[in-house]
Parts: structure tokens; C-alpha cells; sequence
């Protein structure tokens, strides 16, 4: 069963995270895009609690509010590893490219995550 708000993405070229993220950015019109993998088990209430974040953090949509991994110790964790981007940050970039397209598999998200904590717009 499809969902309203929900559009899975699948490979139609050879993976590279940060092609593969940003070209669902630039297709993208969503107030917030949400990035996690297929491999995430989310908490009941994930999903409804970044939008809630995201809009009382950051209610102009220029943040980007990052999951908690639970599974790995908070000082080896990428705090930006997984999270919610809102789409005044996206805007910002040419193309909505928010993933430096350098990265085939890793930094993308650290990089990310640092410009956005450069710039206070960072919620963890």
C-alpha cells in the first residue's frame, strides 16, 4: 500500500550516497526531506517528532535536525548520519546538491553536518 508522504527511491545507476541523495533532493518539492537507508529501525514516533522538531527549531525550514543512533556509542556516532533537511537549506545549494557529490559512500553526512552546525542550524 502506497503512502501519501513517503516516496522510496530506488537504484537506477551505479550507488554513490551523494548522487543517489541529492538527485531525490533536486526532484523533491517537500517542506522537509527526511534521508535514512533501508537498514534503519526507527522509533514508533520518528518521523511525526523530526517534523515537530524541525518545525518548532527551525519553523522557516533553514535547519536540519539529526537522528539518534542508539545502536552505536555517542563519540564514534555521525551525528548527521540519518536526519531531516528542510527545504530553505536545500534551496541554498545549486541544484539542492546539499551531499557534496565528491563522496561515493562516506563524509557526505559529517560534511553536511558540520556546514549546518557552522551556521547554527543544527539540531541533535
Amino acid at each position: 500500500m502506497p503512502y501519501k508522504y513517503i516516496f522510496p527511491r530506488l537504484l537506477d545507476k551505479e550507488y554513490q550516497a551523494s548522487v543517489f541523495w541529492n538527485d531525490h533532493m533536486k526532484q523533491s518539492n517537500a517542506d522537509v526531506f527526511i534521508y535514512i537507508n533501508d537498514d534503519v529501525r526507527l522509533e514508533i514516533n520518528s518521523l511525526y517528532r523530526a517534523v515537530s522538531l524541525m518545525n518548532k527549531y527551525f519553523s522557516d525550514l533553514d535547519g536540519v535536525v539529526a537522528f539518534t543512533q542508539d545502536n552505536i556509542p555517542p563519540d564514534q556516532a555521525c551525528k548527521t548520519a540519518f536526519g531531516a533537511i528542510g527545504s530553505k537549506v536545500a534551496d541554498r545549494f545549486k541544484d539542492r546538491q546539499v551531499f557534496c557529490p565528491d563522496y561515493k559512500r562516506f563524509y557526505l553526512d559529517s560534511e553536511m553536518g558540520d556546514y549546518a552546525l557552522k551556521y547554527d542550524k543544527l539540531f541533535y
